[in-house]
Parts: C-alpha cells; structure tokens; sequence
C-alpha cells in the first residue's frame, strides 16, 4: 500500500484542485452496484476517484462483498453511496475538501452525518466493525476514527 499523504500534503501528493486533478481523475468500475444515496431507484457501478486512489478502493470494495455477501452489503446499507470526487471546499470551511482531491468517498449519509458521533452514528455499531476495519486496511481511513464524527466520510489522507 502507498504511504498516505497528511492533509496538510495533499496537494503536492495528488495536485491541484481544478484542472490539475480532473486530469488525474479515473473512472473505476466496481464489483457490485452502489445505490444513489439521494435517489436508491438509482444505481451505479462506477464512480470517479483520483488514479491514485482507484486501484484500493476496488480492492475494498472487493473484500467488502467477500466478507459480507451482496445481500447483507445492501441490508446494512453498506452499497449506499453518498459521494466521491466532487470540486469543492469543506463544509463550513475556505480549505479544499478530499473530496475535490479525489481522495475521498461517503456511504450513507443520514445515519452517519458530519456532526454525528459514537455510538450514535449508524457505522459504529458492532456489524459495520470489519467494514470499517476494511476499508482502512487498504488505506481509506474512516473519518470516525480520524476526528470522532462524520462517520459516512472516508479518504485516503492522513490527518
């Protein structure tokens, strides 16, 4: 895996936000469909991400099915997308967002949202452990465990 970039690094490690990093954006095609998080008639089984970050992100995806099984993936809502690259500044914030890096991916977001905290956002609970423990193994580190909260956020940055 590649040593992750601290926040504060991002920009020399992946680029600029703007054309800089939509050069370096790649589509990735996923081992099962997501859900649209906004509209779950919809789905997707690609998503735009930095290059850099395609390859552990289907890795995860991967063994997140392997270890879970489609169905129990959607009953957890685990196939609940709520975003990936998007060219934007933090919320509340005048700093760029992982997201316009490219570096970053939500699931499920009202159960998870950025002010929510153990125990009471959705992916703390005890069933969500090894999704958690996953994803973090091949390098998207939960923001829950980063910060304490905005559980539904994952990146590949360090704080």
């Amino acid at each position: 895996m590649m040593k992750l970039p601290r926040q504060s690094e991002v920009g020399t490690f992946y680029g600029k936000p703007g054309p800089e990093i939509q050069a370096r954006l790649a589509m990735v095609d996923l081992p099962f469909a997501l859900r649209l998080d906004w509209d779950l008639a919809k789905t997707t089984r690609r998503v735009q991400l930095h290059q850099k970050c395609t390859a552990p992100f289907v890795a995860a995806m991967t063994e997140v099915q392997a270890v879970y099984g489609l169905a129990r993936v959607q009953a957890l809502g685990i196939d609940r997308f709520a975003g990936g690259y998007a060219h934007r500044q933090m919320r509340g914030g005048t700093s760029w967002s992982m997201h316009a890096y490219g570096c970053a991916v939500d699931f499920y977001a009202a159960p998870n949202g950025l002010k929510v905290r153990c125990p009471d956002a959705l992916f703390c609970k005890p069933e969500y452990a090894d999704f958690l423990d996953i994803m973090e193994k091949h390098g998207w580190l939960p923001a829950i465990r980063l910060w304490g909260a905005d559980a539904m956020h994952f990146q590949m940055a360090r704080l």
